[in-house]
Protein backbone atom coordinates (compact mmCIF):
# COMPACT_ATOMS: atom_id res chain seq x y z
CA UNK A 1 0.00 0.00 0.00
CA UNK A 2 1.30 3.45 -0.94
CA UNK A 3 1.68 6.25 1.59
CA UNK A 4 -1.07 8.82 1.68
CA UNK A 5 -0.48 12.52 1.50
CA UNK A 6 -2.24 14.72 4.05
CA UNK A 7 -4.73 15.83 1.41
CA UNK A 8 -5.57 12.25 0.39
CA UNK A 9 -6.07 11.35 4.05
CA UNK A 10 -8.39 14.34 4.57
CA UNK A 11 -10.49 13.50 1.52
CA UNK A 12 -10.84 9.87 2.63
CA UNK A 13 -11.86 10.96 6.13
CA UNK A 14 -14.48 13.37 4.79
CA UNK A 15 -15.89 10.72 2.46
CA UNK A 16 -15.97 8.10 5.23
CA UNK A 17 -18.10 10.47 7.28
CA UNK A 18 -20.48 10.95 4.33
CA UNK A 19 -19.50 14.58 3.91
CA UNK A 20 -20.35 15.59 0.36
CA UNK A 21 -17.48 17.18 -1.51
CA UNK A 22 -19.16 19.49 -3.98
CA UNK A 23 -17.52 20.61 -7.20
CA UNK A 24 -16.23 23.72 -5.42
CA UNK A 25 -14.63 21.62 -2.70
CA UNK A 26 -13.19 19.19 -5.26
CA UNK A 27 -11.44 22.06 -7.04
CA UNK A 28 -9.90 23.23 -3.77
CA UNK A 29 -8.79 19.68 -2.95
CA UNK A 30 -7.16 19.29 -6.37
CA UNK A 31 -5.37 22.61 -5.97
CA UNK A 32 -4.15 21.57 -2.50
CA UNK A 33 -2.91 18.23 -3.89
CA UNK A 34 -0.85 20.03 -6.53
CA UNK A 35 0.67 22.35 -3.94
CA UNK A 36 1.43 19.43 -1.63
CA UNK A 37 3.01 17.43 -4.46
CA UNK A 38 5.24 20.37 -5.37
CA UNK A 39 6.26 20.78 -1.72
CA UNK A 40 7.16 17.08 -1.39
CA UNK A 41 9.23 17.13 -4.58
CA UNK A 42 11.00 20.36 -3.64
CA UNK A 43 11.75 19.07 -0.14
CA UNK A 44 13.26 15.91 -1.58
CA UNK A 45 15.34 17.82 -4.12
CA UNK A 46 16.62 20.26 -1.50
CA UNK A 47 17.18 17.65 1.20
CA UNK A 48 20.53 16.37 2.36
CA UNK A 49 21.99 13.76 0.04
CA UNK A 50 22.50 10.72 2.25
CA UNK A 51 23.14 8.29 -0.56
CA UNK A 52 23.48 7.88 -4.28
CA UNK A 53 20.66 9.94 -5.79
CA UNK A 54 22.19 10.55 -9.20
CA UNK A 55 19.25 8.83 -10.92
CA UNK A 56 16.59 9.58 -8.31
CA UNK A 57 14.66 12.85 -8.47
CA UNK A 58 11.92 14.42 -6.41
CA UNK A 59 9.42 13.41 -9.09
CA UNK A 60 10.51 9.76 -8.90
CA UNK A 61 10.40 9.89 -5.09
CA UNK A 62 6.85 11.30 -5.12
CA UNK A 63 5.62 8.66 -7.55
CA UNK A 64 7.25 5.85 -5.57
CA UNK A 65 5.89 7.01 -2.21
CA UNK A 66 2.59 8.72 -2.91
CA UNK A 67 1.26 8.15 -6.43
CA UNK A 68 -1.91 6.09 -6.49
CA UNK A 69 -4.20 5.22 -9.34
CA UNK A 70 -6.94 7.54 -8.12
CA UNK A 71 -4.87 10.34 -6.58
CA UNK A 72 -5.56 12.69 -9.47
CA UNK A 73 -2.23 14.50 -9.34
Amino acid sequence: MKNKTAIEWLVNELKSQSIDLTKWHNELVEQAKKIEKRQIIEAFNEGEDLGDRRNYTGDKYYIAKFKTINSGV
